[in-house]
């Protein structure tokens, strides 16, 4: 598989921090159903994916996780509490404080950007470009901000700031929420893979699925 290095060479990261606002500020025109709506307060009965292979010495345990969610959608379940206590080591996709260091963000960045000498309208198919531009320009915001950025970023960004928009938020997610609990807990906590690698997994998303990613955001806003 080849993968690309995370050098500094592309001169566009004020254009994917002006692509970044405009995937928040997209989201001032969803529904007032959608976006306003105040969020149901049922007891917390939600029992998130979680699995235990155990032995007669040793527990393993597999918890699915959401990177966004709500404040109202804590307390997890007693399940999710119950392990993270019997847990000695903890790991997750991604070593949050990295992830939060100031630098990250740029790093992050770079990995969005075309590193061929293409831009994004290049290879958006006529419709799903035509509705980005209109998209953009509701904001204001001129669609050659987002020309050097690759397609799964543009995806990202727009995802990210639909969820903000109907009240998520990422540090509500749930790595973020149970590092702070194992760190507090004296836990050993691991990582999977450090951010480049995730970015570097990231960058080899299909442009095919890139498009089929768009055609649901359109149907997720508009709908």
């Amino acid at each position: 598989m080849k993968r690309k290095t995370l050098s500094f060479k592309h001169p566009s990261l004020k254009a994917l921090a002006v692509a970044a606002a405009l995937a928040l500020s997209t989201t001032a025109a969803l529904p007032a159903s959608a976006a306003d709506a105040p969020a149901a307060h049922a007891p917390s009965t939600h029992t998130p994916l979680l699995w235990k292979v155990s032995d007669g010495n040793n527990s393993l345990y597999l918890l699915g996780s959401i990177h966004v969610l709500k404040k109202s959608d804590y307390p997890l379940s007693p399940d999710v509490d119950a392990a993270l206590r019997d847990a000695k080591t903890v790991m997750f996709e991604l070593d949050m404080d990295e992830v939060m260091k100031p630098d990250s963000v740029a790093k992050m960045q770079q990995s969005f950007a075309f590193e061929d000498g293409r831009k994004l309208g290049e290879v958006l198919p006529a419709e799903t470009r035509a509705r980005l531009e209109a998209l953009f320009a509701k904001t204001g915001t001129p669609f050659s901000a987002a020309e050097g950025i690759e397609p799964w970023a543009l995806n990202m960004q727009l995802a990210m700031g639909l969820m903000v928009g109907l009240g998520f938020d990422p540090q509500a997610g749930i790595d973020m929420h149970l590092t702070r609990e194992a760190k507090a807990a004296g836990k050993t906590v691991l990582a999977l893979e450090t951010l480049q690698e995730h970015c570097f997994e990231s960058d080899e998303t299909p442009e095919k699925e890139s498009m089929i990613c768009f055609a649901h955001y359109f149907l997720m806003r508009f709908s």
